[in-house]
């Protein structure tokens, strides 16, 4: 017996929706059980200077931040504002709130909570967020550092290591576990 064509397109549709579905499903429940694992335990300190150029200072970055296994992360990031070796007034201030590490490469993310010693508005404060990532260079190979264009807070989701374009002359200690 013979089957007519639409009827078959329609039962191929239907297993390909089932199979669909079930790897949906697959994909979401994997998903589910990997979100619940706890982050690992991580830290993040930078102190120097992000540069244009070697020798020509940008942004002093003073930062310190670690995550605990509950995934809670604590710190504080604070970069003066530099023009070649001297430093401008213009100083942002923030707490740390995420930290990732990924080997040689590290990134922390910060609300800014203040600019110039002073603090911003209630309506501003927290409201702008900055993601710094750096390069820990091995060998030969130097330090190098990014950070981002200021973006509402709740732009970012989380804060994987970003380009870090620039060279960085200090200390970068970042690990897990």
């Amino acid at each position: 017996m013979a089957h007519s064509p639409a009827r078959t397109v329609m039962r191929c549709s239907a297993a390909g929706l089932l199979a669909a579905g079930l790897t949906v499903g697959a994909v979401s429940a994997a998903a589910a059980e990997t979100a619940a694992d706890p982050p690992m335990p991580a830290h993040l300190n930078i102190d120097g200077d992000l540069q244009l150029a070697p020798g020509v200072d940008l942004l002093k970055i003073d930062a310190q931040g670690a995550r605990s296994a509950d995934g809670t992360t604590t710190g504080t990031y604070k970069a003066t504002v530099q023009l070649g070796s001297s430093s401008t007034p213009i100083t942002v201030t923030g707490p740390v709130t995420c930290i990732a590490v990924d080997g040689a490469d590290a990134s922390l993310l910060y609300p800014i909570s203040g600019i110039m010693g002073t603090q911003l508005p209630g309506s501003l404060e927290n409201a702008l967020a900055v993601q710094v990532s750096v390069h820990q260079g091995a060998d030969d190979e130097g330090d190098m550092a990014g950070v981002s264009l200021p973006m509402p807070t709740g732009a970012f989701d989380g804060c994987a290591p970003a380009g870090t374009p620039f060279p960085f002359e200090g200390t970068i200690d970042a690990g897990v576990g």
